[in-house]
Formats: structure tokens, C-alpha cells, sequence
């Protein structure tokens, strides 16, 4: 450590030396943090840098945690398709990291009728998670809203039972309560309907994405707690909403999923560290953008990372709205109830 060096900018930490400067006193609970690092190409004896990016470093120490504990993450998995087996392969793998698993009933009903043993083990690998929560999942994907205002409700009615009856034949324990829909657009123009299909689907809660919300009215940091979603009236329902600034790490990169996954690992943690001492537990949902391929190595790094960590807890939907209180505490001056955007 030397005083004489830059602490930002070009040469902060110069060729040849070994010394960054934080700031602070390392391993007195004041240092973690995440720290952007600016990595920049020259050419020998040119001051003029060729190529320039700014990526993140995080930096932990047992006692940096905060007054709120680790930033809850809630993460919802789908589990479909071609990358049933692979999936359940790795969640298996990483078995003590919690998860929310958005299994397809759909993809169950193939592997019940087909008899594929890869397909049988992946559904016993699901079954034995210990700490993982399964969601309540229609047959195939449908929006309450829409089927509400069709004047089909039954619909809605046909497909979650039928969902729901086959995740049971498979024998899985499908948790009631939650209706997870991050890829729907609702404004307040659906709110009665949607209100209606929540009621019809029997859902206690509603996860669905950030961007179908007006401003939460606290920019200066990230928000990060469930709250009461208006649906008109008095009604309001239980709700939280996807981070779908965190959730594009997911496709950010496909060439890289590593990468991705690790810079994913460092949003959350910043999200931690922009105020670690709120009074109140903070939380974050993410869940994979529509249309993502699912990627072993990305979801190996991101559990893999979540493991353990010092200031990220892996929960389950049901955890998080147990663990992190609506609109925050009195520091947190977050708003404890939410309206749709606007719109017929």
C-alpha cells in the first residue's frame, strides 16, 4: 500500500505494481464491497489506450456482511423441453442451493408416456432436492388476464388442474401459492381481469416482471422487497417482481455462459453492497428472459457461486416473501404498495 499512488483513473494500479487502494482497512467489515475495475490495452510507449472495459470485483470478509444478513436471491429455474435431463443433472449436483423450479407439465406428460430412463431419473433427481420449491404450473403457459377477459376463465380452470395433476402423478410436491409469470405484459387496463384469473387459478401471490411497474419512487438504489400489487379497488395481491436488468445476464453472452453467470454473481452482490445496512431483510427474484436456452455451465457457475456465499442466500419463492418484508423497514423508505403501468 502506498500513499503515492492514484486511487482512480488510469495508473491506479500501475504495470508493475501490486497495490490497489480501497480505501479502507481490509478485514474490519468495512472493505467488502463490489469494486468496478477498469482494464485498459496499450501499446508500448503510447499513452493512448487501444481498448478499454470495466468489469467487477467483489470483495468479501466475513464480518462486511451488514445489519440486514446476505441479500435474499430467489431464483426461478425452468425446467422443459430438451433440457429436462441436464438440468435436473445439475440442480441434483448443487442440491443445498435453494430453488424455485418452474417444471413443465407438459415435458413431464412426454416422459410419463415414453418411459425414457433419462427422462425417469431426472424427474427422481427433482423428487429428492431437499430444499427446493416446486411451483403450481398450468399445462402450458397461459395468461390469466387475457383468458379472463375472453370471457374462457374455464380455461384456466382445465390447464391448472391438468398441470397440476400431472406434476403430482410424477410425484412431485407442487407448492400452491404463487403465480409466476415474467414474460406476460400487464397494464393497469387488466388489472379487474387479472385480479379475476389470480382467483380462478387459486394463486395467493403474483411474480411477475419489473417492467410491467410504475417507477418505485426510491432511485438512488436498487428495489429489492415484495410488495402489495394495486388490481383496482381495495384488492391487491401479495406480489414481487423480476429484476429484468439481473435476469439479461442470462443471454448476455451465450458465447461465454461463464462469464455471464460470474458477472450475474457480481450484480447481486452489488445490489448487497449499495446499502448493506438497512434495517430490513432485502430480496431479489431473477428468472431466464422468454426464449432462453438453458446452459449447464451457466447454471454450475451460478449455483456454484450462490453456494456458501457470505452475502447472497439462496431462497425459495416461499422463503422470500416469509423472509424479506414488504416495502422494507423505516430506513428503507420503499413503497409497500405498487400500480401497473398504464394502459387500456
Amino acid at each position: 500500500r502506498s500513499s503515492d499512488l492514484p486511487t482512480s483513473g488510469d495508473g491506479a494500479c500501475p504495470a508493475g505494481g501490486n497495490t490497489l487502494v480501497l480505501g479502507c482497512t481490509p478485514m474490519t467489515g468495512h472493505c467488502g464491497d463490489v469494486y468496478p475495475v477498469g482494464v485498459s490495452l496499450f501499446r508500448q510507449g503510447s499513452s493512448t489506450s487501444i481498448a478499454h472495459f470495466t468489469t467487477f470485483l467483489t470483495y468479501q470478509e466475513p464480518s462486511a456482511v451488514g445489519g440486514t444478513g446476505a441479500l435474499r436471491v430467489a431464483l426461478v429455474v425452468p425446467v422443459a423441453g430438451q433440457s429436462f435431463d441436464s438440468m435436473a443433472d445439475t440442480l441434483a449436483a448443487h442440491r443445498d442451493v435453494a430453488t424455485t423450479l418452474a417444471v413443465n407439465p407438459a415435458s413431464v406428460n412426454t416422459i410419463d408416456q415414453t418411459r425414457a430412463h433419462a427422462g425417469t431419473h431426472a424427474i427422481e433427481e427433482l423428487e429428492a432436492l431437499p430444499g427446493d420449491q416446486v411451483l403450481d404450473e398450468s399445462y402450458v403457459p397461459i395468461n390469466l388476464s387475457a383468458l379472463s377477459e375472453a370471457g374462457i376463465a374455464g380455461e384456466i380452470t382445465a390447464q391448472t388442474q391438468r398441470g397440476q395433476e400431472l406434476l403430482h402423478n410424477a410425484g412431485l410436491r407442487a407448492a400452491a401459492g404463487a403465480w409466476v409469470d415474467p414474460s406476460s405484459t400487464f397494464t393497469s387496463g387488466d388489472a379487474g381481469n387479472l385480479a379475476s384469473g389470480l382467483q380462478v387459478a387459486g394463486a395467493s401471490q403474483l411474480v411477475l416482471n419489473d417492467s410491467n411497474l410504475t417507477s418505485n419512487g426510491l432511485a438512488n438504489i436498487t428495489f429489492a422487497q415484495p410488495f402489495g400489487l394495486d388490481l383496482g379497488g381495495t384488492s391487491t395481491v401479495p406480489a414481487a417482481a423480476v429484476n429484468s436488468t439481473l435476469s439479461a445476464r442470462f443471454t448476455a453472452n451465450p458465447a461465454d455462459p461463464v462469464l455471464s453467470a460470474e458477472q450475474l454473481l457480481a450484480g447481486l452482490s452489488f445490489v448487497h453492497f449499495e446499502d448493506a445496512y438497512l434495517t430490513a431483510h432485502r430480496g431479489i427474484v431473477i428468472a431466464p428472459p422468454t426464449g432462453w436456452r438453458a446452459s449447464a455451465p451457466f447454471m454450475n457457475a451460478l449455483l456454484g457461486g450462490l453456494a456458501g456465499n457470505q452475502v447472497l442466500k439462496a431462497v425459495t419463492l416461499g422463503q422470500y416473501f416469509q423472509e424479506v418484508p414488504v416495502g422494507g423497514g423505516p430506513a428503507d423508505r420503499e413503497p409497500a404498495v405498487r400500480h401497473l403501468q398504464a394502459g387500456a
